[in-house]
């Protein structure tokens, strides 16, 4: 009897380690998140209503050598939150171009937050003329400096190249990592007596609430990134996405 439930906690163990692994196995496969280099791009954040400016922008910065991330132009398919959390992820600078159109658009927040989250660095542009930002958007420039593109078109934005040149210059600081939570020693090992076997797996359980994955069945691999990560949370594992 003691070597049934030794052999079947051993299987309920075994096959939690194994959903964990198959998780992990997808996250690395396909969002591996590439860390920002000097070498990134300059993503442009702004609101249609200055599209004609930002394009204008946008042919000065590759004249001077520099990759450019723009929307019409590099969006992609896909999902929208996926293809501008990408961007924002692999940009060496963000330039917010602000604007009473970016101030009231839910995009162009979504950007320029996660930017300041992410902590690549930002460069705030005014792309209005005589446009006082306020909201969230006159909190997040607060008394920063700022280029005013407006006014003298060609001297501001060479001195912006400089600006962003400076930044890409250098090094990069880490992006902030959730710190993980203290994981219970029985989630390392199985090894022991049946009834430590047997308490391990129900310790992980109760205070995971987690639930073994089919691994045998080859539809897993499938999944999305967001269909795993949805999985990982449900199940109480969300430490193990601080590094996707």
């Amino acid at each position: 009897m003691e070597n049934k439930i030794k052999q079947r906690s051993e299987q309920q163990w075994n096959n939690l380690k194994k959903s964990i692994d198959l998780c992990l196995r997808v996250l690395t496969t396909h969002s591996a998140t590439p860390e920002r280099s000097i070498r990134g791009h300059v993503m442009l954040s702004y609101n249609w209503s200055t599209k004609p400016l930002i394009q204008k922008l946008k042919a000065k910065l590759l004249a001077a050598g520099l990759s450019t991330w723009m929307d019409e132009d590099d969006i992609g398919t896909g999902s929208l939150n996926q293809s501008m959390a990408t961007a924002v992820e692999q940009s060496a600078v963000v330039l917010i171009c602000y604007s009473f159109g970016y101030r009231w658009s839910v995009n162009c927040k979504k950007e320029a937050e996660y930017a300041e989250v992410r902590k690549v660095p930002l460069i705030f542009v005014r792309a209005e003329e005589n446009y006082q930002p306020d909201g969230w958007l006159g909190l997040l420039l607060g008394q920063k400096l700022y280029i005013d593109l407006i006014k003298d078109f060609d001297q501001k934005s060479a001195e912006l190249i400089i600006h962003i040149n400076k930044l890409r210059s250098q090094p990069n600081k880490p992006s902030p990592v959730t710190p993980k939570p203290t994981v219970p020693r029985t989630f390392d090992s199985a090894e022991g007596t049946a009834g430590s076997a047997e308490q391990s797996v129900k310790t992980l359980s109760h205070q995971l609430g987690t639930v073994a994955l089919d691994t045998q069945n080859p539809q897993f691999l499938n999944w999305t990134v967001e269909q795993v990560q949805t999985w990982l949370k449900n199940n109480g594992l969300e430490f193990l996405l601080s590094p996707y």
